[in-house]
């Protein structure tokens, strides 16, 4: 049933493909499976992650304007590179309907929030850690993107994401 259940993530089509483009991104490496079986019901699940940082002081919710920091740990491997944040409303309760038309989704909203690039993050390093400070001021889920590279950028230039793996999956809810 699990080899059922992947072989129905691999037959995805474009552009309802988003569960195959998942499992076949290059930069995973860390992959948790689990399943649920209760009578007739069958439930198969993978979570694909990228896990090259260390994170601490990560809030689960914080309240509108309530200062607040991350602390990121490239150990040493990488320089943080651009940080995104992106924001979206709490998410509604959705009819049978409208939940069986659903398709994939990304992983975030199209509303960005804030940016921060390598020459700003460069300020707040220390050795390998990199205490970052967030302010939050609308309520809803704040989805944070962190970017990598090999070379670390201390003043103003060109940056840019494309081809670039966002290696957090970050979220915090305001209210």
């Amino acid at each position: 049933m699990m080899k059922a259940g992947h072989g129905t993530f691999m037959a995805e089509k474009p552009p309802y493909d988003g569960h195959k483009k998942n499992i076949t991104e290059k930069s995973h490496n860390f992959v948790g499976i689990g399943y649920y079986i209760s009578g007739k019901q069958f439930r198969y699940y993978e979570e694909f992650l990228d896990r090259y940082f260390e994170y601490e002081d990560i809030p689960a919710e914080v309240g509108i304007d309530e200062p607040f920091h991350i602390t990121v740990n490239t150990k040493g491997e990488t320089y943080l590179y651009y940080l995104v944040v992106y924001r979206e409303d709490f998410p509604e309760l959705l009819t049978p309907a409208q939940i069986s038309s659903k398709g994939s989704y990304e992983d975030f909203a199209d509303e960005q929030y804030l940016r921060m690039a390598a020459w700003d993050m460069a300020g707040i390093r220390r050795g390998s850690e990199y205490i970052i400070p967030l302010k939050f001021s609308k309520e809803g889920l704040y989805y944070i993107q962190i970017f990598s590279d090999k070379k670390e950028i201390t003043s103003p230039s060109s940056v840019d994401t494309r081809g670039k793996t966002p290696y957090s999956g970050i979220v915090i809810k305001v209210r």
